[in-house]
């Protein structure tokens, strides 16, 4: 008869530790495989994704821009919703869907929607150097100085004639306390501007207008104005378009 060996307890041990050690290691290399397979296809995602920006949307340059919800009290220029416009970038216009423009923060906001994200962008304004939403025209100025030689805030001016002469709207927000009441609410500054040999002149109405017009020009002008009632405030300045094409055409800038 065949006598059996017995292993010892600690050999048997040995044994089965080996067997299950390859075994897990089996096991990690096949999860290893996988997450390495998972960033690869995730990384080429990815890297689809921001091909088609750099071909579709060259222009989406700027930093994350948290929304306010608040359809009342907030930082944009007139609604807080977000409309079609365009942009001039590197040259060209491209149109573009859903943007704001912070008048706080002097940003265009840019909602980028793709199927894997929902990002809130503040447009460079060292590369969006304009842009248009509805009818109105923004563009970037810098380096401008008034009538004495002071410099004049860098920024987005609405673009309300653009001639020889440009007549610019700045518009601003700030935060302040509401008399009565314990909580912040927006209030809003309009400056209006006449762009006239590099100066910017501050007007507040159409006879300080008047009066940066050349001479023998001024009674035909004044005369235009009264007989079509025309009026210019901070909350309706399109007037001033009118006056300054009128005066153009004359003078046949």
């Amino acid at each position: 008869m065949t006598e059996k060996v017995k292993l010892p307890i600690r050999g048997g041990a040995i044994v089965i530790l080996i067997f299950v050690t390859l075994n897990l290691l089996g096991q990690a290399k096949t999860v290893i495989t996988k997450d390495d397979q998972f960033r690869t296809e995730k990384q080429a995602l990815i890297d689809t994704l921001n091909n088609r920006i750099n071909i579709d949307c060259p222009f989406v340059i700027g930093r994350y821009h948290p929304p306010v919800n608040d359809t009342v009290n907030h930082p944009y220029f007139n609604s807080n919703k977000w409309i079609n416009g365009s942009l001039f970038y590197d040259g060209r216009f491209y149109s573009v869907e859903n943007l704001k423009y912070d008048i706080e923060t002097d940003h265009l906001i840019h909602l980028k929607l793709t199927s894997l994200m929902l990002d809130c962008i503040a447009m460079d304004e060292n590369f969006i150097s304009e842009f248009r939403l509805a009818n109105q025209t923004f563009r970037y100025y810098s380096g401008l100085r008034d009538k004495r030689g002071g410099k004049v805030k860098d920024g987005y001016y609405e673009v309300v004639f653009d001639g020889k002469l440009k007549f610019l709207v700045r518009s601003e927000k700030s935060l302040s306390i509401k008399e009565g009441a314990n909580y912040l609410v927006y209030s809003t500054w309009v400056r209006m501007y006449l762009l006239k040999e590099n100066k910017m002149i501050s007007i507040n109405s159409l006879s300080g207008l008047l009066k940066q017009l050349n001479r023998e020009s001024r009674d035909s002008v004044k005369k235009f104005i009264r007989n079509n009632l025309l009026k210019l405030n901070s909350s309706n300045y399109t007037s001033a378009s009118t006056v300054l094409h009128f005066y153009e055409n004359r003078q046949g800038l």
